[in-house]
């Protein structure tokens, strides 16, 4: 995760084919971070089961395992992480101590570190850059309303998978009060972070991404600020953007941004952008015999900002670092809930989530193909060998209409659930007529995005053979403020490559009911 040495009093003895847990077997180092160092490993006890599955596990140093304040506060930190996973930070299936040494095992993804994207490419272009801003910020407003601060906020920490998705690493689940551990780099073993720290640090990283350099030279808040360090301006970012950016970098003034929200908001992250692929029709014509990998864009193009051939530059740069190392994303809920969460790819198309969650949407919104003819029901029967089949006197026999298909439905269309519920347990129903993958996702109404109930997506598959049920676990959150009755949307989806966007299958409202 971080590239600055983690702090060992004393280096814990890991030799390849080491078991942590009984079941994962360590083999190659990938990485670092604050904690400890972090490996590939195998899991043994699916291997068993002939399945092979890899796991990365952080291996905590003895100085830091053997510290029971310390442990237990981090044990508990990434306890709830588990129980309210949220898909823009890194995944936590588990966390213990074994011998004298302490570990933390997370899910293995395949990608490349923002860092290692800006060494090959500086900068990048602003509808890149927004999208990963929307992702971190909602990583960030989560972890602060767990009163969680990250402290360590760069692009080392920042990665981005092959599927396009952006997480957040090297989460250290501490209070702003609590100690936060730090590289040795700082020459201070434990230091503390607040949540102007994460905001200023984010600002910073976006700075980065469109320039290829820090505002100030790596330096932390508190010295940019007592040095009274004015950033350089940007001039390809339109001038409300950049006040904003400018306002987050030097927040001592009055018009200071001092909140993630806010600066999400000056900046014009509305909520909605995704990284996607780039639509076929908008790629550049070339003469390469390769085929011109996936790019990023913005699923809705900001003011000012014409589309750019620049897009296919991330995407590119993340296959050719395929050996550069494997990170981890989203996990496992606690005990409480049903089942483990999936992981959750980002949706491919364009969709307009206000308008599915200000309006019900019919269940079947599916279109015949523009190129099938319409039946013409009023034309007469002129074929006379079909009607010599039927026997004099005796009247014809209608045939019956075959059955309409089954398609991918929720088994109700309102849920009504318990703040103090783990999560909403939505059912839907896989249809054996069908074998194509639908996606699915959660847009808000009443109920508040990361403050009500977790922000979900993903796919699902027909099963081919017979009609089935699955089930969708949604986390909630439940908090002490008594509340009206509150609502979000669950929603069923099919891309239409004629429309360039999901057409909306089914949609489901889920009801919170407040229990203070």
């Amino acid at each position: 995760m971080a590239t600055a040495k983690p702090i060992h009093d004393s280096e814990p003895a890991v030799e390849s084919q080491r078991l942590i847990a009984g079941r994962f077997c360590l083999r190659t180092q990938i990485g670092q971070g604050r904690l400890g160092d972090i490996y590939e490993a195998e899991d043994m006890g699916r291997r068993e089961l002939g399945i092979a599955e890899h796991a990365a596990v952080q291996v905590l140093s003895e100085t830091i395992a053997q510290n029971n304040g310390l442990f237990d506060k981090l044990e508990l930190g990434y306890t709830v992480l588990r129980s309210a996973a949220h898909p823009g930070i890194v995944s936590y299936l588990d966390v213990g101590r074994e011998n004298r040494c302490g570990y933390i095992v997370m899910e293995l993804l395949k990608g490349a570190s923002m860092r290692s994207v800006l060494e090959n490419d500086p900068t990048l272009p602003l509808d890149e850059v927004v999208p990963i801003l929307r992702v971190l910020g909602d990583a960030l407003q989560f972890l602060h309303s767990k009163s969680i601060v990250h402290g360590k906020v760069n692009a080392e920490n920042v990665f981005v998978t092959f599927d396009l998705d952006v997480r957040l690493l090297d989460v250290v689940p501490l209070a702003s009060s609590d100690t936060v551990l730090r590289g040795v780099a700082e020459r201070e073993l434990l230091n503390r972070a607040s949540v102007q720290d994460d905001v200023f640090a984010l600002a910073c990283l976006a700075y980065e991404m469109l320039t290829g350099k820090h505002p100030f030279n790596f330096q932390s808040l508190p010295d940019v600020m007592k040095a009274g360090l004015q950033p350089t301006r940007i001039n390809s970012l339109p001038e409300d953007q950049w006040q904003a950016l400018r306002r987050t970098l030097v927040p001592n003034g009055e018009d200071g941004i001092r909140t993630v929200v806010e600066f999400l908001h000056e900046f014009g992250v509305s909520g909605t952008e995704r990284l996607r692929d780039l639509k076929e029709e908008d790629a550049p014509t070339s003469q390469i015999a390769d085929p011109i990998p996936p790019a990023f864009v913005y699923e809705s193009e900001p003011p000012h900002k014409p589309p750019r051939k620049g897009r296919l530059r991330l995407a590119t740069l993340l296959l050719t670092l395929a050996g550069l190392g494997a990170w981890y994303v989203y996990g496992e809920p606690s005990n409480r809930l049903a089942a483990f969460l999936e992981s959750t790819p980002a949706l491919s198309s364009l969709v307009d989530r206000q308008l599915l969650a200000a309006a019900p949407i019919p269940a079947d919104m599916s279109e015949a193909p523009d190129n099938e003819p319409a039946q013409d029901v009023g034309k007469p029967v002129s074929d006379d060998a079909e009607i010599a089949d039927i026997e004099p006197g005796e009247p014809p026999q209608a045939t019956a209409p075959e059955p309409a298909e089954t398609d991918y439905a929720f088994e109700e269309s309102v849920l009504t659930v318990s703040e103090r519920d783990a999560a909403a347990h939505v059912a839907v129903l896989l249809p054996k007529s069908r074998t194509d993958d639908v996606s699915w996702w959660t847009s808000a109404h009443a109920a508040i995005a990361d403050q009500d109930y977790i922000v979900l997506e993903g796919r699902l598959s027909g099963s081919g053979t017979r009609d089935e049920i699955t089930t969708l676990h949604i986390p909630l959150v439940d908090d002490n403020q008594s509340e009206r009755l509150e609502d979000f949307f669950v929603h069923l989806g099919r891309h239409s490559e004629s429309e360039g966007r999901l057409v909306p299958i089914d949609t489901l409202r889920v009801d919170i009911v407040d229990d203070d």
